[in-house]
Order: C-alpha cells, then sequence, then structure tokens
C-alpha cells in the first residue's frame, strides 16, 4: 500500500482555495467548551499556514483575495491571534509569496526621513489596512483618510492604560511552532544597557544597590510582564509595531509639505521665503501646507500623536525612531503659518508647548548620552528612551491640553508653563512628573483635590509596566505613601473611590514591577503583613461596603502572595499564612449576598489558593512554618466549604486549602461531622475521568481527618465517618504516602470499635443477662 505524500506548498495551496478557508480562519470558538486557553480552529489554522510558510516558501503565492481575507481577520492589535496572523504576513512579505500586483499594493520600500536623517529598514505592512478596511484597493495616489475613520479613540486609550513597549517593528515568531532563538529575542532588546545606565544615577544607595545587575540588564521577551493583559474583558491594545509606521507613512507620504517635485524639508519650504516663483506655485505650496496641517490636525484628534509620544518607552529602538520622526511632524505642522491661520484650532498653543518640551527634553536626554559615549570612547547610540511611566504622563497631557474643559486642564497646562531650564525641556523623565504636587495637594477646594489624586493614581497605575517603571517609582517612596494613604482612609465614607482605585495602583505595581517589586514591597515594606493588619481590627463590612471592592482586596492578596511564590529565593520564611487566611475567609463571610457572589467567591479562592501553594512550596524547600494555633474557627470552615459546594472547580482547591490550615474549636454546635462528610465525602465521590484534584489533597484531608478524631475520640465511632474512610482507601493507594495516613485513621477506627465493643459488654442489659446466667 503506496501513501501519497504533500509537499508543504501543496498543503498551502490546498488550504487557501478550501472552500471553507474564510469561514474557518474567521471561527474563534474553543473545541472544549470552558477549557482555560483553549486552542481555537482559527488559531491552528494560521499555524498550519506559518508553518507551510517556514518550510517551502518558495513554492508559495499568495493571490489579492486570499491576503485581503486574512487581513479582514487582523485587528491591528497585541493579542494572540493577531500577533501571529502579522508574523504569517511578516513571513509571506519576507520571501516575496506575493503575487506581482499585491507586491505593488501592499509592500513598502526603504522609508528615508529627510528632516530626522532616519533611515527604517525592514518596515514590511505600514501600508496594510485591517479589518473592515482591508477589502479596499490601495491606490497609487494614497487616500489616508481611510487610516482616520479606522482609528479608535477609546482603542487608543485603551492602549495607553497599558502600554504594550515590548512589541518589536518586527513580529516574533510563534514559539509553538518556530524556534525562538537569541536573534529573535535581541531586535526587542536591542538597547536595554542604555536605557539601565540612563536610570544608573537614580540608583538607591543601600539595599536596592545590592540587587544583582547582571539579572536586571538581562530582561528578555519571556520574562516581561507587561505582555499580559491584566484589564477586563479583551484585549484591543493597539499594536506600535503595527500602528507608528503606519501613522508616519500617512504624514510623511500623504501630506508631507513639498516643494515641485523635489523633496525638501518644511523648513526650507515657507511661503513668506519663496522667491523667484510665479503666484501659482505659491498657491500650490500653500495648499499643500494646509492640508498637511489639517491633517494634522485630525490625526491629534484621533489620538496617534498621543500614541506616538507613548512609544517613545517601547524597547524597539526601531519604533522609537518612527515615534521622534512623528512628533518631530506634527511639531512643524504646528508652527507653520497657515496653522496658526486656522481660527478654529484653539488648542494649538497648549499642544505645541507639550511637544516642544517634549522635543527639548529629547535633545536634553541625546546630548547626556553624547557627553557619555564621548566619555566611555562608543561610537553608536540608541534613540533616548523615557520610561512608560513619563512617556504615558506625555500622551495623557497631550490629550488634556487639547480639551479646555477637562477637569486637569489647569493643572497640566500650569505645570507645562512652570518648565524654565533648556527654554521649558521636559526633564522629569526619570522621576514621576508631577506626581507628588498632585497627589499632595492641600488645596482648599476639597472636589479638586479629590479630581487631582485621582487623575495621579491613575496616571501611576497606567504608566506602570514593567522593573524599569517600578525602579522609578520605588525611589520617590510612592508605594510607602499611597499605602499610608489606603490605611488612613479605608474608615472614610466618602474615601470607597479613592480606596477602590489605590488597590487597583498597589496591584498594578506588584503585577508589573516584577522581582524588583517583590523584593521591594514584600521584604522592604512587609506588604503581606500589612494586607491583613488592616483590616484584623476593622469591621469589613464598612471597609468593603460592596462586592466589587472586596474582589479587588482580595485579588491584591492573591496577587502579593503569588509575588512571593515566583521569588523564593527571598531568604524569608512564609509566617502570614494563618492571619492571611483568615482575612480572606473574614472578607468572604461578611454580607454575602446573591448580588456578585460567584465573582467574590472566585476571587477568594484565588487567594486561598496562592496561599496554599506558598505554604506547599515553603515546605518543599525545607523551610516549613509551624504554626501553634490558628485563628479561623472550624465552623468558619465549614460553612466556607457549604458555600462553595456547588462550584464543582473552585470546591477542590478550597477544600486544599481550609485542610491544610489550623483551626480553632468552640464546643458549642461544632460541626465536626458536616466537615469530616463534606471533605471524606468529596474523596469518595470523585471520579477519576473528571478534572483531577490538587496534588496530595487525599492525604491532606486524611490528615484533617485524623487531627479531628484524635482531639474527639467519638467520632471514630460513628458508622458514617467511618464508612467514609474505608471507601477512601481506593483514593489512598493512588497517592504516594497515601496509604500511610489512610492506616493511622483506621487504627482509630479500630481503638474506636473496641472501646464500642467494651461498652456494649458493659451496657446494663448486658449486665443482668451475666447475673441470670450466674444464678442458673
Amino acid at each position: 500500500m503506496s501513501f501519497v505524500s504533500f509537499t508543504p506548498g501543496q498543503i498551502h495551496s490546498m488550504v487557501i482555495s478550501h472552500s471553507s478557508f474564510q469561514k474557518a480562519i474567521l471561527d474563534k470558538k474553543h473545541h472544549t467548551e470552558g477549557a482555560r486557553n483553549a486552542v481555537t480552529q482559527q488559531m491552528e489554522l494560521i499555524r498550519l499556514l506559518i508553518v507551510c510558510v517556514s518550510l517551502d516558501a518558495k513554492n508559495i503565492k499568495v493571490d489579492n483575495a486570499t491576503i485581503v481575507t486574512i487581513l479582514s481577520v487582523y485587528n491591528a492589535s497585541i493579542n494572540k491571534i493577531d500577533r501571529i496572523l502579522r508574523h504569517l504576513v511578516y513571513l509571506y512579505d519576507k520571501h516575496e509569496c506575493f503575487e506581482a500586483k499585491v507586491r505593488s499594493a501592499v509592500y513598502v520600500s526603504l522609508i528615508s526621513i529627510r528632516e530626522t536623517q532616519i533611515l527604517l529598514e525592514q518596515m514590511l505592512m505600514s501600508y496594510y489596512r485591517w479589518g473592515a478596511f482591508a477589502a479596499r484597493q490601495i491606490e497609487d495616489d494614497q487616500d489616508w483618510d481611510w487610516l482616520l475613520n479606522a482609528l479608535d479613540n477609546n482603542r487608543i486609550r485603551s492602549t495607553l492604560m497599558q502600554y504594550p513597549v515590548s512589541d518589536g517593528l518586527d513580529p516574533l515568531p510563534d514559539a509553538c511552532v518556530e524556534e525562538t532563538n537569541a536573534v529573535t529575542i535581541e531586535s526587542a532588546n536591542e538597547d536595554n544597557d542604555s536605557f539601565l545606565e540612563d536610570g544608573e544615577r537614580y540608583e538607591d544607595s543601600d539595599e536596592e544597590s545590592q540587587i544583582d545587575s547582571a539579572a536586571s540588564k538581562t530582561i528578555t521577551v519571556s520574562q516581561t510582564t507587561c505582555d499580559e493583559w491584566r484589564g477586563c474583558g479583551e484585549d484591543i491594545c493597539y499594536s506600535p509595531g503595527f500602528l507608528i509606521p503606519l501613522v508616519l507613512a500617512a504624514l510623511e507620504e500623504a501630506h508631507f509639505p513639498l516643494e515641485d517635485s523635489g523633496y525638501e524639508s518644511p523648513k526650507s519650504v515657507n511661503v513668506m521665503h519663496i522667491e523667484n516663483e510665479n503666484s501659482e506655485d505659491v498657491e500650490d505650496v500653500r495648499e499643500n501646507h494646509e492640508a498637511f496641517c489639517k491633517f494634522s490636525r485630525r490625526l491629534c484628534d484621533k489620538g496617534a500623536i498621543a500614541f506616538a509620544l507613548a512609544a517613545l518607552s517601547c524597547r524597539c529602538s526601531s519604533i522609537r525612531k518612527a515615534a521622534v520622526g512623528i512628533c518631530g511632524l506634527f511639531l512643524k505642522a504646528l508652527q507653520m503659518p497657515e496653522a496658526q491661520s486656522i481660527k478654529s484650532w484653539h488648542e494649538r498653543p497648549q499642544l505645541e508647548m507639550v511637544m516642544s518640551s517634549a522635543q527639548r527634553g529629547l535633545a536634553v536626554r541625546r546630548a547626556m548620552q553624547v557627553q557619555k559615549a564621548k566619555e566611555a570612547g562608543q561610537c553608536s547610540l540608541n534613540t533616548p528612551m523615557l520610561p512608560a511611566v513619563s512617556a504615558v504622563f506625555l500622551a495623557k497631557s497631550l490629550q488634556i491640553v487639547a480639551r479646555p474643559a477637562d477637569d486637569m486642564y489647569g493643572p497640566i497646562n500650569k505645570y507645562f508653563l512652570r518648565l524654565t531650564d533648556y527654554c521649558g525641556a521636559f526633564q522629569d523623565s526619570f522621576i514621576l512628573p508631577s506626581f507628588l504636587s498632585l497627589y499632595c495637594n492641600a488645596s482648599d477646594d476639597l472636589n479638586k483635590c479629590k479630581s487631582e489624586r485621582n487623575w495621579a493614581l491613575l496616571a501611576l497605575k497606567d504608566g506602570t509596566v514593567d522593573e524599569f517603571c517600578y525602579r522609578i517609582i520605588c525611589q520617590s517612596h510612592i508605594p510607602e505613601l499611597i499605602m499610608s494613604a489606603l490605611d488612613s482612609g479605608m474608615d472614610n465614607p466618602d474615601f470607597t473611590s479613592e480606596v477602590s482605585l489605590t488597590i487597583d495602583v498597589i496591584l498594578s505595581l506588584i503585577q508589573s514591577g516584577g522581582n524588583r517589586a517583590a523584593k521591594h514591597m514584600i521584604h522592604r515594606l512587609g506588604i503581606l503583613s500589612w494586607l491583613h493588619g488592616i483590616i484584623s481590627w476593622r469591621d469589613v463590612s464598612s471597609v468593603f461596603p460592596h462586592a466589587a471592592l472586596k474582589c479587588k482586596f482580595l485579588k491584591l492578596v492573591a496577587a502579593a502572595v503569588k509575588a512571593y511564590n515566583t521569588n523564593m529565593t527571598l531568604d524569608m520564611p512564609f509566617f502570614e499564612k494563618v492571619s492571611l487566611s483568615h482575612a480572606v475567609i473574614r472578607i468572604c463571610l461578611s454580607d454575602l449576598t446573591e448580588l456578585g457572589e460567584e465573582q467574590l467567591l472566585e476571587s477568594t479562592c484565588d487567594s486561598l489558593w496562592e496561599i496554599y501553594l506558598s505554604d506547599q512550596h515553603q515546605s518543599q524547600s525545607g523551610r516549613p512554618v509551624n504554626f501553634i494555633g490558628g485563628q479561623t474557627t472550624l465552623d468558619d470552615m465549614t460553612t466556607i466549604l457549604t458555600k462553595f459546594v456547588s462550584y464543582e472547580h473552585l470546591f477542590p482547591k478550597v477544600l486544599a486549602s481550609m485542610c491544610n490550615l489550623p483551626f480553632i474549636v468552640k464546643e458549642e454546635n461544632c460541626p465536626l461531622h458536616l466537615f469530616i462528610k463534606l471533605s471524606l465525602g468529596y474523596v469518595v465521590a470523585h471520579d477519576d475521568s473528571r478534572e483531577e484534584p490538587p496534588t496530595n489533597l487525599v492525604i491532606q484531608v486524611l490528615k484533617r481527618v485524623y487531627e479531628l478524631m484524635i482531639k474527639y475520640p467519638h467520632l471514630a465511632r460513628d458508622y458514617k465517618i467511618s464508612s467514609l474512610i474505608i471507601k477512601s482507601r481506593r483514593q489512598a493507594v493512588l497517592v504516594e504516602n497515601g496509604m500511610q495516613v489512610w492506616e493511622c485513621a483506621m487504627d482509630l477506627l479500630r481503638d474506636g470499635n473496641q472501646i464500642n465493643n467494651e461498652e456494649k459488654s458493659l451496657s446494663p442489659q448486658n449486665q443482668n443477662h451475666d447475673t441470670e446466667i450466674s444464678t442458673v
């Protein structure tokens, strides 16, 4: 029997020519409903195409209809589907798989920016449209109105909330189907050393300076936490590696001011200085300038310029070059006489003030780099890189000064007007710009103070995306400040909204700060003890009046414990297991209503599970902590288990946590039997075909039952409990050391049965019967 083998090129042709290709590539449904991180049909199809192109690119050709179908799926974001889609089209273009007519429409040659002398190589996909705009043909006289219609201001704002600084100009290969070597990673982190050097003079003197510098300088793509979407809903953040070159091409090629057929810089093309030209040429140049200014204004209104300002924090030097080019062209448009003559552009002077300040700030940073390079004898320099906390501040400031009705218009405008050094240059790159002045405002207007404090917290939360940002933040002692403010303001009912926002900020610091945040906040600030300490003496219902606020605090607890769990190099025992678990249980049981119950139980489960994992890792590392007593009553533990019984996917984790937690027992109405029946009942009724329970769950349950039987011997004489222990033998056999624990429990059962037999033999009926026998 002979088998027919197909080449990757033939497989690719069969796939894209199939009648269901368009339907399949648009399908986002999971193969396994409810499965976490399930692979979709869409993802598998795109990966198949990537493999085919990687193996047999010379025999693959893509027509216009196929590329339009693929780009109609692309959403210009950084989620997983869009990443591999962008990489697929990148491979098509790299290996020249497009047909001739397609390449003439979508391929972008080298782009040279004359004003800044920047040569951007490998700027593929710059002309690609996405989504609903993909089917429109790109003509020679490019009309860039489609880009303005495609840009979504809400998505720009969402991107500024968590800017993807690790995104590169060249898409990274998919690790599931391609090899990822050091060369591909280097393109996204080509200048880590440069931005670390920028912050060297701000290094702390004591313990912070002892942090391993080698670990700080080795920042790879897999280690960055900024790639992981931490917001609510779907990740819709724009991809800087895709959108920044697109905006630059629109500014330079579509409406860049030209004189005749030459390609002069805007500085030399000034209507007031044109000599020996007829009136028609002057009018053409004026119209060109007006069109450029109006297009730049529309881009600014759509948020593209703010997006470019935030791109100054990208790790990819090529993206930062393109962002500098966008900012330079926009500043040229703001300074043109034609822009000044647009009477409806009232915000133009404020926009020019912010852009000029950013430009001069970059020039100052560049001068400092040149001076350092001369002293070190270096020749090559990278484009200055700002931390995201500063770049996002500039982007948000640009959006605010364009809206005079904004509450923050006055403070932001005042901030830039006060800059005097170097003609108003923005020099707060490596300190938190304007945070302390806004957060610690002591104005008599309480509403103004509140709005400024909230905006400062929001800017801090959105700007913290990696360890580099946290390094800037902790040097100003911001974590200590906001933790103290939260502790002092929790009892104030009017402080509820700020409490919620402050919790979000601390959560962002922990999740984005990486190892540096874990070492600083756990080891130096003691955030684990602080978390249970701030509510240990407070009424939970008054501090957290609604379920959403409770969920936020529980997420903060889970994130802090997870940070400890992933940084086990900290030579610090985990003493907070009992106190944190008790605080979590208190929050869960306080005024639990049907509204938001499921979300609260999920947050409770996550927190308890992270505490359990940390304690297990502590024990496995050979540093177990022995707790003398607990803080949670067995009654509360039983209540917790009762509430989680109907949530099959959460109950095993909560059960493992409760069985591992020390407890205290109140003699009155203690639900001993119910606790044992819930725990042992799950172990006995567990089916191997279902999802596997947590590791050591059977041992944890048997140990807890053994402890209760030791403390309360009458439990060993209960028939139902004895039956459950005997039935649990099947699960105990499958677990390492499970039979040893089971045998210990069986010894107590045997002793209990022996006591029962002795009591029966000494009962009054048996004694009377013995007397009758002796008489006879």
